[in-house]
């Protein structure tokens, strides 16, 4: 059995927050592997979109059933009648609507929310572009694109961060040297 991730794709409007792993008991309910192993927005939940295996638009599902479990979800769709249905979601891509994801508030936000933004050192130079995020189980990881092209990874912890302005996009971090020298 495979543990491979779904790899996001992008869908404007939407953001992609994990991936079915898995049915989960009898009665057809789903386990979603989230990213960010919370979901905020879980009571905004109604309908979910999913993209299925070599599908290339997202579809539709109204969720009948929905609670946390461990780092993801465990959801029915009401169109799931038992665990034959809910196999054959396996590795779909969970999306919801990128709204759910904008908190508005400097200290208590998405990580999503600062990708685009520009990453600068204590000194006001820019490093490169945050491009997306990871974590390594401990801690949030930024993915930054680098002035040459290369992919930089950047610790996303308070010690580091200096500043964050949503009006400028910028995220300034005073980082350990040598930290993107590889």
């Amino acid at each position: 059995m495979s543990n491979s991730k779904v790899i996001p794709l992008e869908f404007e409007g939407y953001r992609c927050v994990g991936w079915i792993k898995d049915a989960h008991g009898i009665r057809g309910d789903n386990y979603i592997q989230l990213y960010a192993k919370q979901a905020d927005w879980l009571d905004k939940l109604d309908v979910i979109f999913l993209l299925k295996p070599g599908a290339e638009a997202l579809s539709a599902h109204k969720v009948a059933f929905k609670r946390p479990h461990k780092e993801g979800l465990v959801l029915r769709f009401a169109e799931s009648k038992d665990r034959n249905y809910a196999e054959t979601l396996r590795k779909s891509g969970v999306y919801i609507p990128e709204e759910w994801l904008a908190t508005g508030d400097e200290d208590d936000f998405f990580l999503g929310e600062v990708e685009g933004f520009k990453l600068l050192d204590k000194d006001g130079l820019e490093l490169g572009e945050i491009t997306g995020f990871t974590s390594n189980g401990v801690q949030d990881i930024l993915k930054v694109e680098l002035p040459d092209g290369r992919e930089g990874l950047v610790p996303f912890v308070e010690d580091f961060i200096v500043t964050i302005d949503f009006d400028g996009e910028t995220v300034t971090m005073d980082l350990p040297p040598g930290l993107l020298d590889q």
